[in-house]
């Protein structure tokens, strides 16, 4: 599975996002979007950006990044050293990161 994701074909085909949770967020890579409004997300860990887990968002919580995916998986092989750069370049702020106080 992992060697049919990194193909040169399917390298431009996923889409760097964050996926907003609700006291935090990650880095993502958008698999697929349904009719009914879920995205398909893969998480991928660090270091090893293969390992990690198949989820499903609604659309509001996922905001795409202008990155590429080599960029990514070579900044979580790092353990995240550069993505902050990533974020900022999309204009990620913290404040947008939790929900608001009640």
């Amino acid at each position: 599975m992992t060697q049919s994701l990194r193909g040169e074909s399917n390298e431009d085909k996923l889409s760097a996002v964050l996926a907003k949770f609700d006291d935090n967020a990650q880095i993502a890579f958008e698999i697929e979007r349904s009719e009914n409004g879920f995205v398909t997300l893969f998480l991928p860990g660090a270091p090893d950006p293969w390992s990690e887990a198949v989820i499903y968002m609604t659309e509001d919580r996922v905001t795409r990044l202008d990155t590429n995916f080599k960029l990514i998986t070579k900044s979580l092989k790092r353990i995240g050293k550069g993505t902050t750069a990533v974020l900022d370049k999309a204009g990620v702020k913290a404040e947008n990161l939790v929900p608001a106080a009640e």
